[in-house]
């Protein structure tokens, strides 16, 4: 069959229309919406807003859990401090002990001082006694006061008499300062800094101070090693 002009155009623009019909992408073949450049990159740049408020949820979660765990670590270590006294000097009240514990915390992160140091260096000299007294030395730290008043009264304005010096937490805080001293003149070196404490180079002293040190760190670990998930 031949066919005319017209039905020949009819015809293949027919099969045109039908052909574009079946090969259309689906978005037009089925009547769906493209997304426009700008729509994309705000999707995107919402994906990227969402992805970082969970990174700053998940970062303040982990300070959190940070600071809770130092909290419950820095409890533990007064726990033992406290206990260490008592065991030192059996006329220590409970609530005194605690106390001085706390203080020595305070006066080791302050000053930047290993505290159980700072209990041992309070048991080796004075036994706990905050009203302890040597021929030139006074208090928990048995500081010398004639030796060391110039300094103090720098360091610790509020603190201008003996009586101000002898009460227990300033007498760690002032004691807690002068060993961080010795220990920054030693570079660290806490024998080195434990000898000028005490005056001269005390071997037995130093042994002592250190076997405290154990006594604690043990005392510490056992401590922490009941509370769960404490690791």
């Amino acid at each position: 069959m031949t066919l005319h002009k017209t039905e020949r155009v009819f015809f293949f623009s027919t099969l045109l229309f039908l052909l574009m019909g079946i090969t259309a992408p689906p978005s037009y073949a089925e009547g769906q919406y493209l997304s426009l450049p700008s729509e994309v990159f705000a999707k995107e740049k919402e994906l990227k807003e969402m992805e970082m408020e969970q990174k700053r949820a998940a970062e303040m979660e982990r300070q959190r859990e940070l600071q809770a765990k130092q909290e419950m670590e820095a409890q533990v270590r007064k726990e033992a401090i406290a206990e260490f006294f008592q065991d030192k000097n059996g006329s220590l009240e409970k609530d005194r002990a605690e106390k001085y514990a706390h203080y020595v915390l305070e006066a080791g992160n302050q000053f930047g001082v290993d505290p159980f140091i700072v209990a041992s260096i309070i048991i080796k000299e004075s036994r706990a006694y905050h009203e302890a007294r040597s021929k030139a030395a006074y208090g928990l730290m048995q500081i010398n006061w004639k030796v060391h008043r110039n300094n103090i009264g720098k360091a610790f304005s509020h603190i201008k008499s003996l009586a101000e010096m002898m009460k227990p937490k300033n007498n760690i805080s002032v004691g807690t300062y002068i060993f961080s001293c010795y220990l920054n003149s030693a570079d660290g070196d806490l024998a080195k800094a434990l000898a000028s404490y005490c005056g001269g180079n005390n071997t037995k002293y130093i042994k002592n101070i250190f076997s405290y040190q154990q006594e604690l760190d043990a005392r510490f670990e056992k401590k922490i090693s009941k509370i769960p998930d404490s690791n």
